[in-house]
């Protein structure tokens, strides 16, 4: 099956999902690359796919460099060190994965030297994920306006990802709690509009629990 039949494969069942479930809002599809070839990307971008993830800085740098006469928008999307934000800023229209005040203090730092501003999502890890990085909701809804605040990042969003499980349930509760908190902060502020849920193994749970943004590698690149 070629990149485009997978590609219409994968928006025809959104589609349906979005139908049953009566959801209004679209679902934008993420393509994450850090393990695709070049030649993988060219065939995804010539199937219409405009917006691609890398989670290192190298990878990140290499790939934009190669593609630079092409209309692609990057986003970042793994654990990134601050001593990296600089050249990562220098590429990327979003940074979906950050997890400390230190990260976002840097990003607005780097952003201002740029005269660039950034889009940022916010990631939400649970209790039980202690392991993981990212803000609690606590962390989060205790201080919403200092997000807010900084003038070269726009807080757009949330970014969360499922516990490592085939537990359903678990993976359906966790995207639920993160629907909830990214509507009750899109009430206060109207700038804040993506919730970026799902991967390949869980992307149907995540729309159908409100996802707008979804985050696909493996489904389309694997054979």
């Amino acid at each position: 099956m070629t990149y485009q039949h997978k590609i219409d494969a994968l928006k025809k069942q959104i589609q349906n999902i979005r139908q049953n479930k009566n959801i209004l809002s679209e679902v934008e599809i993420v393509y994450v690359t850090k393990y695709a070839t070049l030649q993988q990307m060219q065939e995804l971008w010539g199937c219409g796919a405009q917006v691609f993830a890398e989670s290192k800085q190298q990878n990140l740098e290499d790939k934009a460099a190669f593609f630079h006469d092409k209309n692609i928008v990057w986003h970042f999307i793994g654990h990134l060190q601050t001593n990296k934000v600089r050249k990562v800023v220098q590429v990327v229209h979003c940074v979906q994965s950050v997890d400390s005040w230190r990260l976002l203090e840097k990003i607005d730092l780097e952003a201002g030297k740029l005269n660039k501003k950034i889009q940022i999502l916010l990631q939400l890890k649970n209790l039980d994920e202690k392991d993981k990085f990212g803000f609690l909701e606590t962390e989060i809804r205790n201080n919403l306006t200092k997000f807010f605040e900084f003038e070269n990042v726009e807080v757009t969003g949330l970014m969360m990802m499922a516990p490592h499980t085939d537990n359903e349930k678990i993976i359906r509760n966790c995207f639920r709690a993160g629907y909830k908190l990214y509507q009750d902060i899109r009430k206060e502020y109207a700038g804040f509009t993506i919730l970026s849920m799902g991967m390949s193994a869980d992307y149907e749970i995540a729309v159908e629990e409100g996802a707008n943004m979804i985050r696909i590698g493996s489904k389309i690149l694997k054979d």
